[in-house]
């Protein structure tokens, strides 16, 4: 299995400008976020909703549904993206079944 990488996003102009876009975005930018309804949580067993902040750990499998390369000109580094849609979905949060904020912290961010 890949190593966990951070999607944040970084400044594109400098550390000190970022673009108009940047500004209205947030740190992690479209696509990144996963929204689950009522049915959804029920179906993963989240009864308890944990509070905004907590981290948790997503194992997830999906298929790709479409992918795009665009050369606008720039042969070095074409624009590339990639769709995939989530077909099954766990949701591990600290403290269930054993685990410890320490651990679910060492899950995502190494340690």
């Amino acid at each position: 299995m890949s190593d966990l990488t951070s999607m944040k996003r970084q400044p594109k102009m400098g550390p000190d400008c970022w673009s108009a876009m940047d500004q209205m975005a947030d740190d992690y930018g479209y696509g990144l976020s996963i929204n689950l309804d009522k049915d959804q949580c029920a179906a993963l067993g989240l009864t308890d909703l944990p509070a905004p902040g907590t981290p948790v750990m997503i194992r997830a499998v999906g298929v790709v549904t479409r992918t795009s390369v665009v050369n606008d000109g720039d042969a070095d580094d074409p624009e590339r993206s990639l769709s995939v849609q989530l077909t099954d979905l766990a949701l591990d949060t600290p403290g269930a079944a054993g685990d410890t904020a320490d651990s679910a912290a060492s899950l995502l961010y190494g340690g």
